[in-house]
């Protein structure tokens, strides 16, 4: 089992893999705006949500829960791990066909459907991919922190490429499905660790692992509904040029979720095992810290962006995608909301608290769905950007009842009011500093920000200590502690 600094070290590591990812991701969206033409991006956008959602629903939750029972349970992971497997082979395989039979209905053209059989086909290798739950339980992040920078490197390289030579739609979907190849026999021989198969174990697991993760699994459904349905629902209504201006703005704050993404991947096995042991110091000190960082970079990220849109969009895609920046500037404003969202899931996933979470957010979901419905057709892609952000804070106050009342759980208002105080005076920097351009401002205005986060001690240089040097309240417990709590 790795010890403290181990876990602290492989953290930061892939902290750093994917901030490079985001900027990795945004440079993707960027290129495949400006290589195809406003409607074809708007179609791959598209097809990119539709298989994002069947992804969703093809894990159902079993990743999450497989790494919770990986952590509480390491003497039965040869079946839970054939579990895991087998379920989501046979899951990803449904599932790949009815994305085929969603994507013919919608786009219908013969290009944009031979795209769409080709991304949806690289479900079923979802089964191989899901291999890093067990790294992830046993926090040993350098597989998972390489497989990371594969996956990051090979999609980019395959845009790049296809972007130069003028590929069309089609080229995409097959770059598309080679690199989940490649990724899925990489994370196999990464991840196996000599583990051996058993497909009569995994058959008999699968679906108690099913059944103890749907709700968590149809709650996560929820969550990828409210927002990848909506850009559905502007692509039937308002067609691809509308859907692309918004994919364009929305892309940039899915990239964005890299850095929730790291900081749940880390949450989540700890916090099971204090749970596990009913350590109550060790869970208070993961969330506080976890808190910490999680707001202050989302709030920080959500207002540089939302105050740089305009130059970031024209950066990024070009004068085409102009109503874009206006899309983004609102966007923004649901990140926090959707940080807190990843940090406070992770926290119940932990605890165990699934089936009050999958009923929180189907609830929303369908106001969310309602509310697009509604709005759509009369407002367009600003109405599509103003439901997002309502829908995120909804579910983010929300899930921190939920949590308060499970685990006692807080949010310290003087972490808040501390964040706030500090983006506030960032605000006024970055205004002042946007006259000297989009790069010295990111820079100046960074610097500033990082000083007043220590001035107005929103993160101390005892939490400092507390991640890098002092007591071991961030080592994972050991297993037979594990035991001895059960």
């Amino acid at each position: 089992m790795p010890k403290r600094r181990d876990v602290t070290m492989g953290s930061l590591v892939q902290l750093v893999i994917r901030v490079a990812g985001m900027f990795s991701g945004a440079l993707v969206a960027a290129l495949q705006a400006r290589s195809l033409s406003v409607s074809d991006f708007g179609s791959l956008s598209i097809i990119f949500s539709i298989n994002a959602m069947a992804i969703i629903l093809s894990d159902l939750g079993i990743m999450n829960t497989a790494i919770r029972r990986l952590s509480a349970e390491p003497d039965n992971r040869a079946k839970i791990v054939s579990g895991l497997l087998t379920s989501r082979f046979l899951v990803g395989v449904l599932l790949s066909l009815l994305g085929i039979a969603t994507s013919t209905f919608l786009i219908r053209t013969p290009e944009g459907i031979s795209t769409a059989v080709l991304v949806l086909a690289t479900l079923p290798l979802g089964s191989l991919t899901a291999m890093q739950a067990l790294s992830q339980a046993n926090l040993h992040f350098a597989a998972v922190n390489s497989l990371l920078v594969l996956q990051n490197f090979l999609w980019l390289a395959a845009v790049s490429i296809l972007s130069l030579v003028g590929a069309g739609l089609a080229q995409f979907g097959l770059a598309f499905l080679l690199c989940a190849v490649v990724q899925g026999a990489t994370t196999w021989a990464l991840c196996g660790n000599g583990l051996r198969f058993d497909w009569r174990a995994g058959t008999k697991e699968a679906w108690p692992l099913v059944k103890q993760a749907l709700p968590l699994g149809l709650g996560s459904l929820a969550v990828t509904a409210y927002y990848r349905l909506t850009g559905i629902i502007l692509y039937a209504d308002g067609g691809p040029e509308s859907a692309g201006s918004f994919s364009a703005a929305f892309r940039f704050l899915d990239v964005l979720q890299a850095i929730p993404a790291t900081l749940s991947a880390t949450l989540l096995p700890l916090m099971a095992r204090s749970f596990a042991m009913r350590t109550r110091d060790r869970a208070e000190t993961v969330w506080r810290l976890a808190l910490k960082l999680l707001l202050t970079s989302a709030v920080m990220a959500s207002l540089f962006v939302g105050l740089l849109a305009e130059p970031i969009i024209d950066l990024l895609y070009g004068k085409e995608y102009s109503e874009s920046a206006s899309l983004l500037g609102i966007l923004m404003l649901a990140f926090p909301p959707v940080c807190m969202g990843w940090l406070l899931t992770g926290v119940i996933t932990a605890h165990g608290q699934v089936k009050a979470y999958s009923q929180l957010v189907f609830s929303v979901a369908l106001l969310s769905v309602a509310a697009s419905l509604l709005l759509i057709p009369e407002f367009g892609a600003k109405g599509a950007a103003w439901i997002s952000v309502g829908t995120e804070t909804l579910v983010m106050v929300l899930l921190i009842a939920l949590v308060y009342r499970t685990t006692r759980l807080a949010i310290p208002a003087a972490t808040v009011l501390r964040v706030l105080g500090a983006a506030a005076v960032t605000a006024v920097v970055t205004i002042y500093l946007r006259q000297f351009g989009l790069v010295l401002t990111i820079i100046l205005g960074g610097t500033v920000a990082a000083g007043l986060v220590m001035l107005f001690r929103v993160v101390t240089w005892a939490d400092m200590k507390t991640l890098l040097h002092r007591a071991d309240v961030l080592e994972p417990a050991k297993e037979e502690e594990v035991q001895h709590a059960k």
